[in-house]
């Protein structure tokens, strides 16, 4: 056999062995439930093994829901000569609405995973909603039916009958409106559907800058609150105990798991300036003006300089 011979066959023994390792390549995505209540997460465990290179396009997620957090793992072991390579990535995934949903196929190169089902529960669905959700949010508003310019007082309270930790809020938000936060957070006590809840109060200012329909995006609250089966363990544990007592608490745990709560849209039907007045003007419900002289006698003298100071005090 000559030289030009055994080098045929060696580039045909490594196209083999090549193509066995593309072939061995699998993609397998495993969510830990398949039915779920609207607001919880969900994590998903995506595993290839074989050789290969990059990661998955998890963009297509992007269409029904929201990547909370990623991580990924690589593990390799040799048995009898032979490495096998597995890489794991863990998402944590929020639905964006309720029904069906599909988790879609991921890609890895040549290689695809196959579609999901996922069942997302209206919580109205699930049961009554203070025992089928450990949080949830409540918004409203003074008036529904403002002038331009006028204030509106927006409300947002959170309710919450578990520990939290690592919470964050977006806030509402509306087109052409000025919105002001108002003085701190409250927190008290509340009864809701016979069950106790801890509540955080916070009260927004909202000034509408055009007339006609306006709508409120609602606030998303994001948290993490004790897995179910592990919650009583935690409250007993002092150890814990003490970062879940605060709501914004930025320590982790393992016991937790991530869960978003929304409010609903609220719609201001603007009204416009009414007909006689001017620009500008002040929308309110009541108006006093008052004014103080400086000195207090009236008695001028020429050259003396004196003091007159207007106040105006307006409800909105």
């Amino acid at each position: 056999m000559n030289y030009k011979t055994l080098l045929n066959v060696y580039l045909y023994i490594v196209i083999l062995l090549f193509i066995n390792v593309v072939q061995a390549v699998t993609l397998n995505v495993t969510p830990d439930r398949a039915s779920i209540i609207e607001g919880e997460s969900l994590n998903l465990s995506i595993t290839a093994t074989g050789s290969g290179q990059g990661h998955p396009d998890f963009t297509v997620l992007n269409k029904d829901f929201t990547i909370l957090s990623q991580a990924q793992s690589t593990r390799m072991t040799i048995i009898n000569g032979q490495t096998n390579s597995t890489r794991e990535w863990q998402l944590v995934i929020i639905p964006k609405r309720n029904g069906n949903l599909t988790i879609p196929a991921l890609h890895l190169g040549s290689t695809s995973s196959q579609p999901i089902k996922v069942e997302v529960l209206p919580e109205d669905k699930a049961g009554n909603i203070g025992k089928s959700s450990p949080i949830f949010l409540e918004v409203d508003t003074d008036t529904k039916t403002p002038y331009i310019q006028g204030q509106v007082i927006y409300t947002l309270r959170i309710f919450s009958k578990v520990p939290m930790q690592r919470a964050s809020l977006r806030e509402p938000r509306a087109e052409n409106t000025i919105l002001e936060r108002l003085g701190d957070d409250r927190t008290y006590k509340a009864k809701r559907y016979g069950i106790h809840y801890s509540v955080i109060e916070r009260r927004y200012a909202i000034f509408p800058q055009r007339s006609g329909l306006v709508t409120i995006e609602p606030p998303v609250f994001t948290v993490m609150i004790p897995e179910p089966k592990t919650k009583n363990l935690i409250l007993r544990d002092p150890f814990f105990r003490i970062p879940f007592g605060d709501p914004f608490s930025r320590l982790s745990n393992p016991f937790t798991r991530p869960i978003q709560k929304r409010g609903h849209s609220i719609i201001l039907d603007v009204k416009p300036q009414p007909p006689g007045t001017h620009t500008p003007w002040l929308p309110a419900k009541a108006l006093e003006i008052s004014e103080i002289w400086q000195p207090n006698e009236l008695k001028l003298r020429l050259g003396e300089a004196v003091t007159r100071t207007i106040t105006i005090k307006a409800q909105s």
